[in-house]
């Protein structure tokens, strides 16, 4: 079976679709892809005619026609293709967020997985024991790779660095669609999804845990370029 049938079988998921501008943005996880929606849902949004996925868990609206029940998750791009028709998508800009992935580990686990229950803990005795125990086995690591790819390759317009995303993602917005985004206005409109209190190389304390990242992430890596420390 083709990765391209094999979607047919997932869920509805996170995704804006402006049919207004003619954009479609394709959400990754831990990539500000929630402060995106917030600031063009309240910003250059057509709830009569454009589609809004959000997520319940993510605190972002729902805005559109989806089939009751529909649950939250990241939406593949081939899954968006085939909901738009191959027209649109051919017609639409489509972008998403991309991120350095050791970094991106890090903001998934002070997001979601931080052992608060035991204080005796440190931050880095906590996070080696999600990277071993955790990761890759009972909770799937945040890569974006399968999202915005189909049969490996990449099918969106264009892929914005999140190191440099205040920047790209307003100049994208006044170039390709002619909708002025005040940087600072955007800024604004970032969300902390938690309590981040170091920079993340510092939680990396053994080798081990480096290399399992740049396993499970090794498309991201390889195509991008990314390096631990950048």
């Amino acid at each position: 079976m083709t990765r391209l049938k094999m979607v047919l079988l997932g869920t509805i998921s996170k995704m804006l679709i402006s049919h207004s501008h003619k954009f479609i943005f394709v959400k990754t996880k831990k990539t500000a892809g929630s402060s995106i929606e917030h600031y063009i849902v309240h910003n250059c949004f057509d709830p009569q005619k454009d589609l809004c996925t959000g997520s319940e868990q993510d605190g972002t609206p729902r805005i559109g026609n989806f089939s009751s029940g529909a649950a939250d998750g990241h939406r593949t791009s081939a899954e968006i293709m085939i909901m738009v028709g191959a027209d649109v998508w051919k017609d639409y800009y489509t972008f998403a967020v991309e991120r350095n992935p050791w970094e991106k580990v890090v903001s998934e686990f002070y997001w979601k997985l931080n052992v608060r229950d035991n204080a005796l803990l440190s931050d880095e005795q906590n996070f080696e024991n999600f990277v071993d125990n955790t990761l890759g086995k009972s909770y799937a690591p945040p890569t974006g790779w399968p999202i915005y790819t189909l049969d490996n390759e990449i099918i969106v317009d264009e892929i914005i660095q999140y190191k440099d995303l205040s920047n790209s993602f307003t100049s994208l917005f006044q170039d390709k669609f002619n909708i002025n985004v005040p940087e600072e206005k955007f800024n604004l409109t970032r969300k902390k999804s938690g309590k981040r209190k170091k920079h993340y190389t510092e939680l990396y304390q053994k080798k081990k845990h480096i290399d399992k990242i740049a396993n499970l992430f090794s498309d991201e890596i390889k195509y991008f370029g990314y390096k631990f420390g950048d």
